[in-house]
């Protein structure tokens, strides 16, 4: 289950910067979680008007 809030997008210039606060309930490689993380993606326009990721991070809010 993925329950995001905290929704946010910041454009600057050719460039937006976006942030999301999840709750991520499941299980990978059998090891389960139940937490809640934050996602940053920074995203550029380029040339040719498609936008593409050019920095991202995660990690678990505590």
């Amino acid at each position: 289950m993925l329950k995001p809030s905290e929704q946010q997008i910041q454009l600057i210039g050719k460039v937006a910067v976006v942030t999301v606060r999840v709750h991520l309930v499941g299980s990978y490689a059998g090891i389960t979680s139940d937490n809640d993380f934050r996602f940053t993606r920074v995203w550029s326009l380029d040339s040719s008007d498609i936008w593409q990721i050019v920095a991202a991070h995660s990690s678990i809010v505590t």
